[in-house]
């Protein structure tokens, strides 16, 4: 599954059983298939960027927490710091010696939105 080894999909399964939800119910929260949730689980396809956003949100999870970079919860949607997670997106991006194109490709997303986001 891509570059990034530390990326742990038993954290999104952990965190849809933890909130008593099964796929069938995040799929709807996401408005997509059951299937395709599934395969996101799973890890045979990477989770889009803006869906796990999404997914996050709606569960109260941080993407830091979800994607397994911490072992800690620390979602406070009155406590978010654009600044602080653009730096992040750039410290992790340049500790794996990725590019913004590479880094979008592995996220599922285009190089032009992690641009914007590390303007």
């Amino acid at each position: 599954m891509g570059e990034i080894s530390m990326f742990n999909n038993n954290n999104i399964k952990n965190i849809r059983l933890a909130n008593s939800k099964n796929q069938k119910d995040i799929a709807a929260l996401l408005n997509i298939k059951r299937s395709s949730y599934a395969m996101w689980e799973s890890g045979n396809e990477i989770f889009p960027i803006k869906r796990l956003i999404v997914f996050c949100e709606q569960l109260n999870v941080s993407v830091d927490y979800a994607l397994g970079l911490t072992s800690k919860n620390n979602y406070n949607l009155n406590k978010y710091n654009k600044d602080k997670s653009i730096l992040r997106l750039k410290e992790f991006r340049k500790e794996f010696n990725l590019t913004q194109e590479k880094l979008a490709s592995i996220l599922n997303t285009n190089k032009s939105v992690i641009c914007s986001y590390e303007k």
